[in-house]
């Protein structure tokens, strides 16, 4: 018995090895090496979601310039019918104007900022299927191109490679 009159029960904790400053001979060393592993796996389980936060995030990037594109698309095809098959054209600063104007002559139905707008030309002309081609302005020092609609070209065709 004990000197306050409780005795121990059976399956209670075995006693300790004092010896080694209140701990069993070996038990820090291999303690440490579990807390050292644990956090090894932490640290790759955390880098692990690190790296499928930046792919979601570029695939989430790449899903809206492709959707700003489908929008330039619709912008892009009405400024084409000002002219006829041979004479359609559109500047790439026209384009931009009427993807991201706020004002209501202009408005697109989901504006977007500059570089966005300038990400979905991009795609849009990459796009193109035959429908345009984008020409490098010869008499102006303005930043852009000139898409020049192509005899023949179907807007159908550069919508479903955008959808694809």
């Amino acid at each position: 018995a004990s000197p306050c009159g409780l005795t121990p029960r059976s399956g209670a904790l075995p006693p300790q090895d004092r010896s080694a400053g209140g701990v069993r001979a070996g038990g820090g060393v291999s303690r440490l090496q579990a807390l050292r592993s644990r956090i090894a796996a932490k640290e790759a389980a955390s880098k692990t979601v690190m790296e499928h936060k930046a792919k979601l995030l570029e695939l989430d990037f790449r899903m809206q310039v492709c959707e700003d594109a489908m929008v330039t698309h619709g912008i892009l095809a009405q400024l084409f019918a000002r002219g006829s098959d041979a004479d359609s054209a559109a500047s790439e600063a026209e384009v931009l104007a009427a993807l991201c104007s706020r004002s209501y002559g202009m408005q697109s139905r989901r504006p977007v900022d500059g570089e966005a707008g300038q990400n979905a030309v991009r795609c849009l002309v990459e796009h193109a299927s035959g429908w345009f081609r984008a020409e490098a302005p010869l008499y102006s020092t303005r930043v852009g191109s000139i898409l020049r609609r192509l005899p023949g070209g179907s807007p159908a065709e550069a919508l479903h490679s955008l959808q694809a």
